[in-house]
Parts: C-alpha cells; structure tokens; sequence
C-alpha cells in the first residue's frame, strides 16, 4: 500500500522550521520559502495529497536538504543550463538543415555522402534523432548513481563532484564526434559519428545541469527551468541561420569543425561553473516499491514516449516540407529559425505562468497546443499547398509544443520529493529518449526514400496525421494524470 504524505513528527517539524529560516534568511530573490512547496502546505491541509511517493514505509518523512540555497549557486546553474541547452539541444532543433542539406547536394562536390545514401531519409533523421536529447534522456537512468553521490573531490582547479567530470567527458566527446564527422564516406560512419558519439557526449554534458537544476529552486523553479530551456529556443534559432551560412561558405566538413571546437570550449567551461547535487539528509532511493505500484508511474512514463515520438518531426521534416511548398534553401532555413527562436521568450513567459498559476495545468496547455496546431494548420499546408497556414502552425508549435519537457522535472519533484526524483527523472526520461529515438525513424518510414529532387506537399499528410494524434493522445493521458493529482489549489509563488 502506497502511504501518505503526512508532517513529520514535532522534532523534525522544528529541525525543518532551522532549515527553513536559514534557506529564507541567507538569501533573497530566487531562494525560496520551503514553506510554499506542496510538502510543507500539506501539513496544514485537511486533505493529503492523493499520492505520496515520499518513501517506502509509514515511518518515512519528508526529506531536508542538508544546506541552505546560495545564490552564486543558482546563478551558475542558470548559466551553465542554458548554454548546455543551447549548444546540444539548440543544434538538435537545427537538423534540419543538415537533413535538407544532403539531399539536395546530390552529386555535388561539397557531398558528404554518396548520393544512394543521401536519399535515405529514415537513416539521415536517425543520425538528427541519435544526436538530439534523446540519447541523454536514456543515458540518464545510468547517470543516476553519479548524481546521488555528492562526495566532492580535491582537483588542482578546486573540488570537484561526479558532475563535472561527467560534463567535462561529455565536452570531449561531443567535439570529437562532430571532429570525426567530417571524414566520414558513407552514412553509417555519420550514424556512428555525428550521431552515436556526439549523441553520448551531449547527453553527458546536457542531463546533470537540467537533472540538478530543479532542487536548487522552489517557488521559482518552472520559471527557472523555462530560462534554461529558452536556450533550446535560442540555440535553435541561432543555429538554423549559422549552420546554412557556414554550409554555404565553408562546405559541411569545414562546418563539422567548427562545430567540434566550440562544443569542447564551451563545454570544458560549463564543466567547471556547475554545482554539485544537492546534499540530502535521507539517502536518496532508487525506485522503491512505492513508486512502481503506481499507476501514476506508468502513465507518466507513457505520455512521455507517446510526446517525445512526434515532438522532433516539424524541426527535422519541416525544412523539407517547406521546401515543397516553394519555400526556398534560406527560407526553409528561416522558417526553422522562426520556429525555434518563438520558443525562447514562450519558455519564460510559460515557466513564470507555471509557478503563479499550478505548473501541471499550465505544461498540459501548452503541450496540447502542438497537436491542436498540427491538425488545424500545419495539415491544412500540405493539404492546400498554403504556406500562410504553415507559418500560424511555426508560431503555434514553437511557443508550446515543447512545454511537457519544460515543467517534466519540476512536476516530478513537486510530486515525488528529492528521495526519489532523481530516480523516478530518469525512468521518465529513459521512456521520453525512447520515444524520440523511434520517432524520427518511424517518420522517415512514413515519407519513405525520396525518389525525386521535388515532392509533393500531400505526400507529407500522414506524417502530420502521425505527429498530431501521437501529441494530442499524450494530452489525454496528461489530463487523467493531472485529474488523479489535483487537490486544493496551490500557489507556488
């Protein structure tokens, strides 16, 4: 049997009440009251929450942090998240530039691959997919252990946690992947390469930062999380226009270089300026019992294999479709600039709704935006050949669609505690990187090899019907979810 949230007993009420006087009084501004986060209001409330994943036993309580919240320790992590999530999560939004690029190099002197490899479609979104934040998100439940280990240790540059040297292999990884990329012949060295080996060292360097992020805010922490996942949006919109002026001027391989340098840089140094996790008083749990007899559990891990399955199609089939439409090479490449940069200041202005307003409500909002988006417009584009209705469906996709895996993390906080969140994160996230690993493959086999240099706008129409009912069948199952978890309201702000 599943047990409830309950206060804990009066001495470790007082130990708390310590804690929390010394959390609100050592900082100002983001460091917030403990008082205000669902653990703390539910000792006052006459009803429970109807789920409690705080431990496995009635004698369990809610879990304290060992130290009080520092600022400069915040600031870093609102640095070093948005540039990780900038440079891995910005180039993943921007493939679609590469994925256009090879097939409409055919033949040509600055082709990469052959041109019986440039067709493949489903094998080039692979390659987007493998790259992406997926790899990261199934990496993460074998980076758990490494994160509940705070232990810190002594380095000629300082103390260092487990942290740093898993970003700091990531950075060097990644460059060396996209370094490689640029000798490669045929298309499964490119799935090894740019796919493969850049995919394991973004994950490396992307899922600590985003994993740790949420225990260092409270009240704030949506909004805090949309700054670091508006560097998607940003990095996206950066990208889309970088890498076709550096494909234009430079060529690809020249471009793989660039890319391999500045990944390494910024890397290394991001490496360096991010905190450890959070130090707990209660060793930290991996899954218990009370946890995987829960429904609950299971219908979050479904509805993020279900989303994660269409998110990536617009941002890596987009280009292409545009190009059906008339669009050309620089305006496709706008289009997904467009796309991306909408995104950046959504993120915030979603983030600050989500801890004002409850942050499950305000992620199903904007998650279902997407596929309401993808029926209304994006099929109506390909259905009329109408790039108006391809441009309201840009801005309405880019500003929500990403919204369940803004507020994924702070919702399973909100809901599991430290104990636990780490572990429950990463089962989430193994089923969120699964979905998107299949996603793009499965799209490529909608569409099917291309067998002409100009498509067909219709020939895109199931691939939207794919990404809009994946989206919209994700927002059923995130409905109930919210429906099962909803007790009084609650202000986190």
């Amino acid at each position: 049997m599943v047990p409830e949230l309950r206060a804990p007993s009066s001495s470790s009420a007082a130990s708390a009440d310590s804690s929390i006087a010394c959390s609100v009084n050592s900082e100002k501004g983001l460091i917030d009251d403990y008082s205000k986060t669902p653990y703390a209001e539910a000792k006052s409330m006459a009803d429970p929450l109807p789920i409690t994943v705080a431990g496995d036993s009635e004698d369990d309580e809610v879990i304290e942090f060992k130290q009080p919240l520092r600022k400069k320790q915040q600031v870093a992590l609102l640095i070093s998240g948005f540039f990780a999530t900038f440079m891995v999560s910005g180039l993943t939004q921007s493939y679609g530039v590469f994925q256009s690029f090879h097939p409409h190099h055919l033949g040509h002197p600055d082709a990469l691959l052959p041109d019986h490899d440039a067709k493949k479609r489903g094998l080039l979104a692979l390659v987007g997919t493998l790259c992406s934040t997926s790899i990261a998100l199934i990496l993460g439940i074998f980076m758990t252990p490494i994160l509940d280990n705070t232990t810190s240790t002594k380095w000629f540059f300082g103390e260092r946690s487990g942290v740093t040297w898993l970003m700091a292999g990531g950075s060097i990884l990644l460059g060396l992947g996209y370094f490689l990329s640029a000798f490669v012949r045929n298309l499964w060295q490119l799935i090894l390469t740019q796919g493969l080996m850049a995919g394991v060292g973004g994950a490396l360097l992307f899922y600590p930062v985003q994993t740790i992020s949420p225990e260092y805010f409270k009240s704030h922490r949506a909004l805090a999380f949309g700054i670091q996942a508006s560097g998607s949006g940003l990095g996206g919109f950066t990208f889309s226009f970088l890498l076709h002026e550096l494909l234009e001027r430079l060529g690809i391989r020249k471009t793989f270089h660039v890319l391999a340098g500045s990944n390494l840089i910024v890397g290394l140094l991001l490496a360096l300026i991010t905190p450890p996790p959070r130090p707990v008083t209660t060793p930290r749990k991996f899954l218990p019992k009370s946890v995987r007899s829960q429904p609950l559990f299971y219908m979050l891990m479904a509805t993020g294999f279900i989303f994660s399955m269409a998110l990536g199609q617009p941002s890596i089939f987009g280009p292409d479709f545009g190009r059906s439409i008339a669009l050309s090479a620089r305006n496709a490449a706008i289009w997904l600039a467009v796309m991306n940069g909408v995104g950046a200041p959504s993120r915030i202005a979603f983030g600050y709704i989500g801890d004002r307003y409850g942050r499950q409500g305000t992620c199903l909002v904007t998650s279902c935006v997407g596929g309401i988006g993808a029926l209304a417009f994006w099929l109506p584009a390909a259905r009329l050949r109408s790039a108006a209705c391809f441009w309201i469906f840009t801005i309405l996709f880019g500003s929500g669609a990403a919204g369940f895996n803004q507020f994924i993390s702070p919702i399973l906080l909100d809901l599991y505690g430290p104990e636990v969140y780490f572990s429950v994160n990463a089962a989430v996230a193994l089923a969120r990187g699964l979905g998107s690993l299949i996603g793009s493959p499965i799209g490529g086999a909608i569409l099917g090899n291309r067998k002409e240099a100009k498509e067909h706008p219709e020939m895109y129409t199931w691939l939207i019907v794919f990404t809009a009912s994946s989206l919209l069948i994700s927002c059923v199952i995130s409905t109930v979810i919210w429906l099962m978890t909803r007790r009084k309201p609650v202000k986190s702000g």
